[in-house]
């Protein structure tokens, strides 16, 4: 079966439903088996260019799919880009979850990849009600936007979290927000907050062994890292003063009960490092998953 040929170097970056939509678009026209699957966070480097670099037999060309590139290592992103410059006729798509390559990556991917980026969109308090309404469900502005956290802020993954709930009180109206949440089964974000929970409870053992179902699940690290960061600012503010915050019910009751394990000092040296990692984030001197080690580690500093 002859294959249609695709571009030779794609970069592609966004949400899990943007990621999927656009490469059922990219490969739709191609011979399946010649289509390969690796991914970042367990890549062998040697066999990934062994693919890349060897001569079809069956097919036009060899497609290589790179998952969860943005758990690649710095070293391993540098070999992928000098080592594609040398190879010709196969195709190689990078895929980054939620995000795109750290700025001095960025630059030398855009010099031999087409890059494919999911625009950025902003939904207000509003407009993620609406999702609610259109579903026929009729809840408080608080809940909208924690069920769409809990979402993984993807319109479609809301989608389809409503349309469940609405199959469900298909002949009755739910009687609280609590009870809609309750109902949300997104179970993968469920563990981000189990997560976060056993971090304040200053349980290393709990906090690392859920943290790595979590990224073997396939979370984005990015999210976590932002979840998690989000709270311990929360916390901080709390801290100085609890009209400071604006959080859902329990996870305020959650704070109460954080401030009796964790000194006023405590949460500002995560504050602070947390900026030293978004800093280093941003300059290519860090990944996700390497600063929320950092964070976690702090953990055996404390009682």
């Amino acid at each position: 079966m002859t294959s249609k040929k695709i571009k030779n170097r794609i970069l592609v970056a966004g949400s899990q439903s943007f990621i999927d939509d656009k490469l059922r678009e990219l490969v739709k026209d191609v011979d399946q088996d010649s289509v390969r699957y690796f991914y970042g966070d367990e890549l062998n480097i040697e066999e990934f260019f062994e693919y890349t670099s060897s001569i079809p037999l069956f097919y036009e060309q060899n497609i290589a799919v790179l998952k969860h590139a943005e758990d690649l290592k710095e070293k391993s992103k540098s070999e992928i880009l000098e080592g594609l410059s040398k190879i010709e006729g196969n195709v190689v798509i990078l895929v980054f979850l939620d995000e795109k390559p750290g700025e001095e990556n960025y630059k030398k991917f855009k010099e031999s990849f087409n890059i494919i980026i999911e625009p950025k969109r902003s939904f207000n308090a509003q407009m993620i009600q609406q999702y609610f309404k259109d579903e026929g469900l009729i809840v408080g502005i608080d809940t909208a936007k924690y069920i769409f956290e809990m979402c993984n802020k993807d319109p479609m993954i809301l989608k389809n979290e409503l349309e469940k709930i609405k199959i469900f009180y298909n002949y009755e109206k739910p009687r609280s927000d609590e009870e809609i949440i309750s109902l949300v089964s997104f179970s993968r974000s469920e563990s981000i907050y189990q997560f976060i929970k056993y971090f304040f409870s200053k349980d290393l053992n709990k906090t690392l062994a859920i943290f790595k179902v979590i990224v073997d699940d396939g979370e984005s690290v990015e999210r976590i890292f932002y979840e998690l960061s989000r709270h311990i600012i929360s916390l901080s503010f709390y801290i100085i003063s609890p009209s400071l915050v604006t959080e859902y019910t329990y996870t305020i009751h959650n704070y109460k009960d954080y401030i009796n394990r964790w000194s006023k000092d405590e949460v500002a040296e995560l504050v602070e490092l947390i900026a030293e990692i978004d800093l280093f984030l941003k300059t290519g001197r860090e990944t996700y998953l390497s600063g929320l080690y950092r964070i976690i580690y702090t953990l055996l500093k404390k009682d």
